[in-house]
């Protein structure tokens, strides 16, 4: 293995580990959280599994879809991917604790949207895989040749749709995420 890919691994690693810390604090923030959490905390009432199994059920059924698509397009950081996610939000429980005051929250969404943004843009540009979401978005934008940013969207409302069914928690945050984490996610992929 040359020392350039172990190195893209690496970031592939920070970003996973970095989406999932940004998933916690928007979490923990409780004004709602991007629609895929949403999702996944739906996922994790139904089935009374905690949210990090669920964010891999979550991912490992994006990376089942990208295969689906293009079975070309998954690699095998695809399926490790949800696992790093997964203890990013496991190790963020330790380190990152609640808060309650409006201002707080408020900080500790702005805080998850951009660090999510910023893992977006690692692994974008790891170039040894995605977030199986973000990895699916960037995949379906491509066959369509559509920019991120929209593809990203009319995903987000899928998954809400299906997180609000699933009782999952959504609210102020939620919509703000639709509009701003497909646009942060771009500003990281093309600034790195």
């Amino acid at each position: 293995m040359s020392e350039n890919y172990f190195k893209r691994l690496l970031v592939m690693a920070v970003s996973g580990l970095t989406i999932g810390s940004g998933v916690y604090f928007a979490v923990l923030a409780n004004v709602g959280t991007d629609p895929l959490t949403t999702f996944q905390q739906g996922l994790s009432r139904t089935l009374g599994l905690e949210l990090a199994i669920c964010s891999f059920i979550a991912n490992t059924l994006f990376a089942v879809f990208i295969f689906i698509v293009d079975r070309k397009a998954l690699r095998i950081t695809d399926i490790i991917y949800p696992f790093i996610i997964s203890a990013g939000i496991k190790l963020s429980s330790f380190i990152v604790f609640p808060v309650s005051s409006i201002i707080s929250r408020a900080l500790y969404f702005a805080i998850a949207l951009i660090i999510i943004g910023l893992g977006i843009g690692l692994g974008a540009n790891s170039k040894c895989g995605n977030n199986p979401y973000d990895g699916f978005v960037l995949l379906i934008s491509e066959k369509i040749n559509k920019q991120f940013k929209h593809v990203r969207l009319l995903m987000d409302i899928t998954v809400l749709i299906i997180g609000i069914v699933l009782r999952g928690n959504f609210g102020i945050g939620t919509f703000i995420s639709m509009i701003l984490q497909g646009t942060i996610g771009q500003f990281f992929i093309e600034f790195f």
